[in-house]
């Protein structure tokens, strides 16, 4: 499992993920699918910052009221260059600038398309 570069969760496995990246630090490719965001910080925060190239998000439920921003303070914060969304209802702009911030995020894709994202 060193070696492992992809890496798929979905439902509420994704809350194994801060354990799985502390493990395994090649991991570029994570696809997250059917779950909450709130799944993430379900059980324990990222033991320290942690960077990917691509996060694919699948019909993740997008939740602000949740363990997230207690969870960062604890630990480290998941960030990745390309955060790539699939959603057949899209996330309105708020939601967009919240995953953007929460994952520093340099370049969003919302069903294959590039988006911009202006924030008051």
């Amino acid at each position: 499992m060193d070696q492992l570069e992809t890496l798929e969760l979905n439902g509420e496995m994704i809350s194994f993920l801060p354990e799985l990246l502390f493990f395994n630090h090649s991991i570029q490719n994570l696809y997250l699918t059917e779950a909450s965001l709130a799944d993430l910080w379900a059980y324990s925060a990222f033991v320290s910052d942690v960077k990917i190239e691509r996060l694919y998000l699948k019909e993740i439920e997008i939740e602000k009221d949740c363990r997230i921003f207690e969870m960062l303070f604890y630990g480290g914060k998941l960030s990745a260059d390309y955060l790539i969304l699939q959603y057949e209802k899209a996330p309105d702009a708020e939601e967009l600038a919240f995953l953007i911030d929460l994952f520093g995020t340099k370049e969003l894709l919302l069903n294959g398309e590039t988006q911009k994202v202006y924030v008051d």
